[in-house]
């Protein structure tokens, strides 16, 4: 009789320890992908060089989470490159319970996929969209961009579109004002939301959503700052280097890496004090991952995707360069296996610096900006460059 009631109390905790397994396994598979691969990640970090063992999958369907990866057997597998980088306990990074709503937009621009009749669709070899971070206020050096790079609407076969970001404006002068420059020329996107310094971050996830939801997952798209020249010279041939990279390696969209356009930040170190401040309780460690700096960096829509959706998981960090091309990028290596993406870059999880750049903030006023452009652009026509433009008044 004793060792049949220990036989039923044990049945009993088995039957409770499965339930809350297959309870913790439901949560942990809040959003899923599939996939299979044995790619290997190179992973590089302050101090060390280190490759991670090769990821060999069971051929039975393999489900993963944002919060972690579940095995064929049904056992929850511990984060990646989270866990290397030491970022699975730092507070600024605990997943949110439920995700943050997607922004809500006042005005949209008129940016469809459709090529225009001025442009052969056959000269169309891949097509870019550029989403400007700009103050509201800043409509003088918007205007800079429209009638200088920004008239562009192909180069050397590759398609361009450039879209300001902008937030709420203060009074209803300046709300009419946005509307007016919106009729003209098409290219605002408004996000509802205040306008502040340390939103500057909310307006970039903003346009990632936006894009992610209108356009291919080849395209191309790309974030920068309004007051940083393109240098178009320097950046199409490595960015058709890259391209060419990846569909060595099967599909383009799956293998085009983060690209840090301005710049590229191996480990950049933690300020505690000053405006970009961040106290040791939020983020213990000293250095941060590595990131491409703001004001210029690219991806493809389809990894424009899984970051943004990757990023409604996790509290906003007021750092934007860092959350999104640091944390975030982070969190879909880990999240996303070779059915989505392919990840054997040199750098740390599919992220690639620029050759021979030359890009940096520009402190100049329109008028010098516009100066620098023309000599640029007088320099692609005498190399050669098939430029077609839809000119603004001056």
């Amino acid at each position: 009789m004793r060792s049949l009631l220990k036989l039923r109390v044990l049945l009993l905790l088995l039957s409770a320890a499965g339930v809350i397994g297959l309870y913790g396994g439901l949560l942990n598979a809040d959003r899923v992908w599939s996939h299979s691969h044995n790619e290997k990640f190179f992973v590089r970090a302050r101090n060390f060089s280190y490759p991670t063992k090769a990821h060999t999958w069971n051929t039975k369907p393999v489900r993963q989470s944002l919060f972690g990866s579940q095995d064929s057997q049904g056992g929850v597998k511990s984060r990646n490159l989270f866990e290397m980088y030491g970022l699975n306990n730092v507070e600024i990074l605990r997943p949110l319970k439920v995700p943050r709503p997607n922004f809500e937009f006042v005005m949209t621009p008129d940016i469809t996929e459709d090529v225009p009749d001025y442009i052969s669709a056959n000269d169309i070899r891949h097509t870019m969209v550029t989403t400007i971070k700009s103050d509201y206020r800043r409509h003088r050096e918007r205007q800079a961009i429209r009638e200088s790079w920004g008239a562009i609407r192909a180069l050397n076969g590759m398609r361009i579109h450039v879209v300001f970001v902008i937030a709420l404006p203060n009074t209803e002068e300046e709300e009419s004002s946005l509307k007016a420059e919106s009729a003209e020329f098409g290219d605002l996107l408004q996000v509802s939301m205040n306008e502040t310094y340390r939103g500057v971050g909310l307006k970039a996830l903003a346009a990632m959503q936006w894009a992610g939801s209108h356009f291919r997952d080849d395209w191309l798209y790309f974030s920068a700052d309004d007051d940083i020249l393109p240098d178009f010279q320097v950046l199409f041939p490595n960015i058709d280097a890259l391209i060419n990279d990846s569909k060595k390696m099967g599909s383009f969209e799956m293998s085009f890496p983060m690209y840090c356009v301005f710049g590229y930040d191996a480990s950049p170190e933690v300020l505690r004090s000053g405006k970009w401040a961040v106290s040791e309780s939020e983020y213990p460690h000293k250095h941060y991952p590595d990131i491409c700096l703001g004001g210029f960096y690219g991806m493809t829509i389809k990894l424009d995707k899984a970051i943004y959706n990757a990023s409604r998981y996790y509290p906003y960090f007021r750092h934007d360069d860092v959350f999104i091309t640091g944390f975030m990028r982070l969190a879909v290596c880990d999240s996303y296996l070779e059915g989505e993406f392919s990840y054997s870059n040199d750098k740390l999880c599919a992220i690639s610096t620029i050759r021979n750049s030359n890009f940096k903030h520009l402190k100049v006023s329109p008028h010098a900006y516009k100066s620098l452009w023309r000599k640029q652009e007088a320099a692609l026509l005498s190399n050669g460059a098939k430029i077609i433009k839809q000119n603004f008044k001056s």
